[in-house]
């Protein structure tokens, strides 16, 4: 195979035709979805654009229980909406230029763009992962292999069916690594300053660019991420970003259990606290047979919240920034060898306060060089088991195993710990010096 930077033009007209595809079948199997995440980014910006900034944020300060304000079931309500609501969590900057673009285009316009933006988005992903790697396959089978492990499992297909920010954050990380990698170190450093502006984790991967010695990007990240906090402050104003960070401190305080929380905080919650969790009903908005909409306060669809112990809280503190130093060191002494992002990536997303199953996303973009790293023949086994073991046609049947822990939440944490296993043996057995 070609060793170069750039893959042959028939090699990028199938990925773009793999890409294409992939849109196609997105936009099929989603269908009318509302879209809950989104919506939450959307409904905030119409109360920013009303005034109503003190309903923009949930008022639950205490530990996460991921409740919208109270005042959004009415406004949802009177606009018709159909489906679930959550919460609006991200920073200040969003919402007011949401509430610019609510004035622009529909909700179900929007839809529309998302609809087609987001799974581009994540066979982009998929490519800027190969243009990182090592390119002993192709493009065209890197992009495919990896449209089928994420598309073809519950980490894609419930971002898609959430219309996610997470998308483009886990396209700007992947780029971010790439742009690194092939010396555009600016970007890398630009590219993670907005990712790090939609959701703050990201700041954790510019450390790790910094312990790779790429100190470009850093000051690339502090200009732009910097520039963005200031822009936010700017047009939203102080009070807007204190309650954003009470929002942030309130999550790392409490556990919160749902079939896709996978990280080892909801798994400590579901094994061993069973008889201490909270249960918080889901608000649905639904149409009965007569066509009326209603609002259904449901239990079945609901989650279950902890608050957390002074010990727990502190124990959380010290594998979390006990696995971003140990990573930091990884990184400057594998820093020429590629897999060492999806290990890491992996790692913090199972130790982080607050993880759902498309955190993984930026991770399994770089599945398909397993196919490079392992024996074929054994790399080809993972893949299928991992996207057999995930997809979202078997979640029924493991929703049938006699148990009154969430086992859906047990199965995808586990799958995710087994595949940053795979990375650690990767690393271990087989490393590479150059990228």
């Amino acid at each position: 195979m070609p060793n170069s930077q750039s893959a042959p033009l028939r090699d990028h007209l199938l990925v773009l035709l793999f890409i294409s595809l992939a849109v196609v079948l997105s936009i099929f199997m989603i269908g009318d979805t509302s879209s809950p995440d989104l919506k939450a980014l959307w409904t905030a910006g119409e109360f920013y654009a009303s005034g109503q900034y003190k309903q923009i944020y949930p008022t639950d300060t205490t530990h996460f229980t991921m409740t919208a304000p109270s005042e959004w079931v009415s406004h949802l309500f009177e606009r018709e909406h159909e489906g679930q609501i959550f919460p609006y969590i991200y920073p200040p900057i969003w919402a007011a230029l949401a509430a610019k673009v609510t004035t622009l285009i529909s909700y179900s316009q929007l839809l529309s763009i998302t609809n087609v933006l987001n799974p581009a988005l994540i066979g982009l992903t998929i490519y800027m992962a190969w243009r990182a790697g090592d390119k002993h396959i192709s493009a065209p089978i890197f992009t495919l292999v990896g449209l089928v492990v994420i598309l073809g499992t519950t980490c894609g297909m419930i971002a898609l069916f959430q219309n996610q920010p997470q998308i483009l954050v886990s396209f700007l990380i992947v780029c971010a690594i790439e742009r690194s990698v092939n010396g555009g170190s600016r970007m890398a450093g630009a590219a993670l300053g907005i990712a790090a502006a939609i959701k703050l984790y990201p700041v954790i991967f510019a450390i790790f660019l910094f312990a790779r010695g790429d100190r470009n990007s850093l000051i690339a990240f502090i200009g732009v991420g910097g520039g963005l906090g200031l822009l936010s402050i700017a047009l939203a104003g102080w009070p807007m970003h204190a309650q954003f960070l009470q929002q942030i401190a309130a999550i790392s305080s409490g556990a919160l259990l749902t079939p896709i929380s996978y990280s080892i905080d909801a798994t400590i919650a579901n094994l061993m606290f069973q008889d201490s969790l909270k249960l918080i009903p889901a608000t649905l908005f639904e149409t009965n047979e007569a066509g009326a909409l209603r609002v259904n306060i449901s239990s079945d669809a609901g989650w279950k919240v902890i608050p957390k112990s002074e010990v727990w809280v502190l124990l959380d503190r010290v594998l979390f920034f006990g696995t971003i130093l140990a990573m930091s060191i990884l990184m400057r002494r594998r820093s020429r060898d590629i897999a060492v992002w999806p290990f890491a990536i992996t790692l913090l997303a199972l130790v982080s306060p607050l993880t759902w199953v498309y955190h993984y996303l930026p991770a399994l973009a770089f599945a398909p060089m397993l196919l490079e790293r392992l024996n074929v023949k054994v790399a080809t086994y993972i893949l299928l088991i991992y996207v057999a073991s995930n997809t979202l046609g078997v979640l029924p049947y493991y929703r049938m195993i006699p148990t009154d822990f969430n086992i859906l939440q047990l199965m995808g944490t586990f799958s995710m710990a087994l595949y940053a296993t795979v990375w650690g043996y990767v690393l271990l057995r087989h490393p590479r010096n150059a990228p």
